[in-house]
């Protein structure tokens, strides 16, 4: 599982904070562009835990495919792997979450 890094001052929390934000942004904008796309809308009070892992490993699989096709178009970017994240690291920790919730609740 990720860790939380021990900041070393308030600027660094905060900065992390805002990156945390910006990616999540990112990850819920191609989420949602993918469930609407895939099943013409989005309700996640509708969506069975299934529907919700299949959506989420397409719009990885996705963001990886776009990554790599940059990488053909942009030959630039082919070394830099820092550029990218990795959705399959999101899902791993919603995932571990909702685990944890779970478990929380049954206790």
């Amino acid at each position: 599982m990720a860790t939380i890094p021990a900041f070393r001052t308030p600027e660094d929390k905060q900065l992390f904070d805002q990156l945390f934000t910006a990616k999540l942004a990112e990850y819920r904008r191609y989420f949602l562009q993918t469930a609407k796309e895939l099943l013409g809308y989005w309700d996640a009070d509708a969506l069975t835990s299934q529907q919700l892992d299949f959506l989420s490993s397409v719009t990885s699989s996705m963001l990886y495919a776009a990554q790599d096709e940059l990488k053909i178009q942009r030959p630039e970017y082919k070394e830099d792997d820092e550029l990218f994240y990795s959705p399959f690291k999101v899902k791993d920790w919603v995932k571990e979450a909702i685990a944890e919730a779970h478990q929380g609740d049954q206790q």
